[in-house]
C-alpha cells in the first residue's frame, strides 16, 4: 500500500487552511485594524513565508551534504515556530479585547 495519496491530501488541506487563515486575517484587519489583528496577520504571513523558506533553504543545504541538512532543519525547527507564537499573541489580545467590551 502506498501512502502518497494520504500525504498529498494532507498537504493540500494544510496549505488550503493556511491560505484561508491568511484571507480571513486580511479581512479582519480591514474591518478592525488594531494591534491584535495586525499581529494575527503578521503571524499568518510569516508562517507562509517560513514554509516556503524552509523548502528553499533545505534544498540548498542538501547540496552541502547531510550535516548541513541536519543543521538547517534544527535551526528551521526553532524559526518556523515563531510566526504561530506571533499569531497566538495577536489572537489572545483580540479575544481579551472582545471579552472586555461584552
Amino acid at each position: 500500500m502506498t501512502f502518497d495519496p494520504i500525504y498529498i491530501v494532507g498537504g493540500i488541506l494544510g496549505d488550503l487552511s493556511q491560505l484561508l487563515l491568511l484571507v480571513f486575517c486580511i479581512v479582519l484587519v480591514f474591518k478592525i485594524k488594531n494591534t491584535a489583528t495586525v499581529l494575527m496577520l503578521a503571524g499568518s504571513i510569516l508562517t507562509i513565508f517560513f514554509y516556503v523558506f524552509n523548502i528553499i533553504w533545505t534544498t540548498i543545504a542538501a547540496t552541502n551534504g547531510p550535516e548541513a541538512v541536519a543543521k538547517s532543519v534544527a535551526l528551521l525547527n526553532v524559526l518556523q515556530n515563531i510566526p504561530p507564537v506571533i499569531f497566538v499573541i495577536g489572537f489572545s489580545l483580540f479575544v481579551n479585547n472582545h471579552i472586555k467590551k461584552n
